[in-house]
């Protein structure tokens, strides 16, 4: 009846009329009190926090006598001084693994009737973390449910744990107590940790011919990682394989006739976990390429030599080599000489043609004699041909006379053994 009396006291302001209509008011309460119980029913402190709602609604003679009348006062009475309603139970979830954006609800059970305003919470302690699920439904009633919305990076192995007491954020639980027994859901569990996962490879580089093995760890167990997850520029992928419950590899083909780099990645979302969240993207990996065989182009400055003559050639590869030399080259009919490097990828040398011949000479560079900075065997080049012609011509003086007399002339023939465009009479001796 005090705290009745204390509200009125606050609760009457500066207006005179308002005043007294709750001073009466918390009078008429005070005797109509008719029971021990009904005196000591409540706490000071929530007697108060009730009669100050209840006088708040008397501001002048009507609501003063609406307020006292029997039947209104007797409830009013009645719920000031009743037993709060406690605790019975709190009923959690379904026991499973629940990921990230999945719903958590809780059932809080009271022994009577409970009203709710603003939004209370029930602590949660999730692994070592203390999360909030807010008041959700209920009220009026005996069986408040409240929610929790799993977050990314939420993880709990043995059992989410129900904290006492319930906090009210702000709100009210009018005639509830807020203290329970401390609730261990061990079957409640939580896995919101994203899957992720590295991709590693026993080669950087890759040449013509040659393959990687790749391979793709795993954070934890996936049942649907499969080789259709992974993205592939630059090659194509076989042999995919488990090597283990996280561990898988690949054999990586680099495409052919290419010097582009290859990459490998998964993207997010391509494979789950057991409890069925989605993996973060992999860091994508990178893998050097050169399958383009180097090839070499022989050039001369002289497509025919003849006695006395030489001819530089020059060998011009697409890609440097670090063992292209003079040993590569074939030739026939002729020797080359003074075999130079003039760059990374030039390189000159003099042809000499084999004396007292009229057979075209050829230089040409097999295929696989030599490489390129990536181990990439070289293909065969385009042979050279040049004329060669080192045999000195003849020439043959026949008489139509041997002996001449007195004012008689011969007639002289000069054959040669082949044509000559400067054959001239200063020739002749």
């Amino acid at each position: 009846a005090r705290a009745v009396s204390q509200s009125a006291v606050t609760a009457g302001g500066t207006d005179g009329a308002a005043f007294l209509a709750k001073r009466d008011a918390a009078v008429a309460f005070t005797n109509a009190l008719d029971t021990t119980a009904e005196i000591l029913g409540y706490s000071g402190v929530t007697a108060g926090g009730l009669a100050k709602a209840w006088l708040s609604g008397i501001t002048d003679a009507a609501t003063l006598a609406a307020a006292i009348a029997t039947p209104a006062l007797d409830a009013t009475i009645l719920a000031l001084t009743a037993d709060p309603a406690t605790i019975t139970s709190v009923i959690p979830p379904a026991a499973g693994t629940y990921k990230a954006g999945q719903a958590l609800s809780f059932t809080v059970n009271y022994s009577a009737a409970v009203t709710v305003t603003g939004v209370p919470q029930l602590p949660l302690i999730i692994g070592t973390t203390v999360r909030n699920a807010s008041y959700s439904s209920g009220s009026p009633g005996t069986a408040l449910v409240f929610t929790y919305t799993v977050q990314v990076g939420d993880t709990d192995t043995d059992g989410i744990v129900c904290r006492s007491p319930l906090v009210l954020n702000g709100g009210t639980i009018n005639n509830g107590t807020l203290t329970f027994t401390q609730l261990t859901a061990t079957g409640v569990r939580v896995d919101a940790i994203a899957p992720t996962i590295a991709i590693t490879t026993n080669k950087t580089l890759l040449a013509l011919g040659a393959t990687a093995t790749l391979t793709f760890t795993l954070s934890e167990a996936s049942a649907d990682f499969a080789l259709g997850d992974i993205g592939v520029t630059g090659g194509a992928l076989s042999g995919f394989a488990a090597t283990s419950g996280t561990v898988y590899t690949a054999t990586f083909t680099p495409a052919a006739n290419s010097t582009t780099a290859a990459t490998i990645t998964v993207a997010a979302a391509s494979f789950t976990n057991a409890a069925g969240n989605a993996n973060v993207a992999a860091t994508s990996l990178s893998l050097s390429v050169n399958t383009v065989a180097p090839g070499v182009v022989i050039t001369t400055n002289r497509s025919t030599v003849a006695v006395g003559q030489t001819a530089t050639l020059t060998f011009t590869l697409s890609a440097a080599s670090s063992n292209f030399s003079a040993g590569d080259i074939s030739v026939t009919g002729g020797a080359l000489s003074n075999f130079t490097a003039s760059s990374g990828t030039v390189y000159t040398a003099t042809f000499t043609p084999a004396p007292n011949s009229t057979t075209a000479a050829t230089i040409t560079v097999a295929a696989a004699s030599f490489a390129d900075a990536a181990g990439n065997a070289n293909l065969a080049a385009t042979p050279l041909s040049i004329g060669v012609s080192t045999v000195a011509p003849t020439v043959v003086i026949t008489t139509n006379r041997s002996t001449l007399a007195l004012g008689q002339t011969a007639t002289l023939t000069f054959t040669l053994s082949e044509a000559s465009a400067d054959f001239a009479l200063g020739d002749i001796g």
